[in-house]
């Protein structure tokens, strides 16, 4: 059995451990695998964290985890506590392969490594380094130097790297690595139980969803202002925003204030979000393009797609441009301002009218975003860095 240490600086009792964390890990098969995960878990969802590692369905999973704390000093100081723990569950675990997901785990897990020299896998989710260069959230080119250079040093001492799209590997071949990689994107699960919509299905009336954050780098003024657009023209459009920290930045918008009968905002838990979702008819994915995220593939993509949703997109992101563009259920923006709304609106009713409009989205869903392909893709994965035979 391969014993496997998963560290992740998205707390489980976050929506992204949850789907893009957890939804894997317990999937693998128990006979080949004992995994091991360490987390980082927000202090006001703590009760929540406990709540998802006690389920009989996780049970084979050994989980542990410090408080995630947002200030720089006592992030060091977390940094410093999650090292000596770590060291621990190493050795007394006798890990044989340390996965990290994301620049930050990778930090730990990567310095910790080389003292253990064990099989290293670095699930490269992001590029954050390169965004916050973009964005400006790091101005000292010496600090952004010196993390380049951390990070491209723990690249090098990878086994393995995973990225979400095929896209990214330029950006590797570049900096002329030689790691081995896998392309494994935001999967998610396919629930066939709710191919049929359980709402009345009005004609004329379209329900757009969005999922997820409404800061940078999603753009919440572009979601707005389709739906104002389409609200114009037909005022039997709506917009449901599910959310669980930012409802106070989605009810200052002016559009919010004068539309509250047509906008609505939830906060749900990751389990119910396929029930709801399917009550929707395209969901909503809108941001703010750099290069590094031209490289990216929100986890929204595939959870629309996998519950039937038609997908409504600002150009700019590859894998949407490149891989999904010829879907007919997905609909690239290139500007919104000069949207054509009377075609883009009948566009969208007759995709949604049509007779296979859900499977449709759902097969686009298995063929790219199935989350049985991705855990398979890691088992893989896992075998082949302890050198064994998949079954």
């Amino acid at each position: 059995m391969i014993k496997i240490l998963y560290i992740t600086y998205d707390g489980i009792s976050d929506p992204l451990g949850m789907s893009q964390v957890l939804s894997y890990l317990k999937l693998l098969p128990k006979k080949n695998f004992k995994i091991f995960v360490f987390s980082f878990e927000k202090k006001k969802k703590i009760q929540r964290y406990f709540d998802i590692v006690n389920q009989n369905e996780v049970s084979h999973i050994e989980f542990e985890f410090i408080n995630f704390r947002n200030n720089s000093f006592m992030k060091i100081f977390s940094f410093i506590i999650a090292y000596i723990k770590l060291f621990k569950i190493i050795k007394v675990k006798q890990i044989d392969i340390i996965h990290c997901r994301g620049y930050f785990s990778a930090l730990i897990g990567g310095l910790i490594n080389l003292i253990y020299n064990k099989k290293f896998l670095y699930d490269y989710r992001s590029f954050p380094i390169l965004e916050w260069r973009e964005i400006g959230k790091i101005q000292n080119k010496l600090l952004i130097s010196f993390l380049s250079n951390l990070d491209n040093f723990i690249i090098k001492k990878s086994d393995h790297i995973n990225i979400l799209v095929k896209y990214a590997k330029v950006y590797f071949q570049k900096k002329k690595f030689h790691a081995t990689f896998s392309v494994i994107p935001t999967c998610s699960s396919i629930n066939k139980s709710f191919y049929l919509p359980k709402m009345k299905n009005i004609k004329e009336k379209i329900s757009l969803v969005y999922v997820g954050g409404v800061k940078n780098p999603y753009n919440l003024s572009d979601i707005f202002k389709l739906f104002q657009i389409l609200f114009k023209f037909n005022s039997n459009t709506f917009l449901t925003i599910i959310n669980d920290d930012d409802h106070h930045l989605i009810k200052s918008n002016k559009i919010f204030v004068k539309n509250t009968k047509n906008i609505n905002i939830k906060r749900i838990q990751n389990e119910s979000l396929s029930e709801e979702l399917f009550k929707h008819d395209f969901g909503l994915l809108f941001l703010d393009i750099t290069e590094s995220r031209k490289m990216s593939c929100p986890t929204k993509i595939g959870e629309y797609l996998s519950c039937g949703l038609g997908l409504i997109s600002n150009k700019g992101i590859k894998i949407v441009d490149h891989d999904l563009y010829s879907y007919k259920n997905i609909n690239i923006i290139k500007n919104i301002d000069k949207l054509n709304v009377d075609s883009f609106y009948r566009k969208l009713i007759l995709q949604k009218n049509s007779k296979n409009f859900r499977l449709d989205s759902i097969n686009i869903a298995k063929k790219h975003f199935n989350l049985f392909t991705g855990v398979n893709e890691y088992s893989k994965i896992y075998l082949k860095l302890m050198n064994y035979k998949s079954a």
